[in-house]
């Protein structure tokens, strides 16, 4: 075998090994913490419904998108979540606030 090939191979079960390490018998590791997106909707298990919103053009709440879980979207695209902004389109970070 060439030193290579056995380079290359030696690279991939490190990889494969590492990849191991990261998944437990049921999936991958679920994110901790209550601040990560996956906390926010019970990492997936939550259904979320979006709430009818009724405004009509001219009033307050025109243009805003509402769901039960506590998440609003404003008609600019900021997302904000029990009152908080969460996330902007425009912010750096990939948009996050927090």
């Amino acid at each position: 075998m060439k030193t290579d090939t056995i380079i290359i191979l030696a690279a991939a079960a490190a990889g494969l090994f590492a990849i191991a390490r990261m998944v437990k018998p049921g999936g991958l590791r679920a994110p901790t913490g209550s601040g990560t997106a996956g906390a926010l909707n019970n990492y997936g298990n939550a259904p979320v419904t979006e709430i009818n919103n009724t405004s009509l053009p001219g009033q307050e709440g025109w243009g805003w998108n509402y769901y039960s879980d506590g998440t609003a979207i404003d008609p600019q695209g900021n997302y904000y979540y029990q009152g908080a902004r969460v996330w902007s389109p425009g912010a750096g970070n990939m948009g996050l606030t927090v």
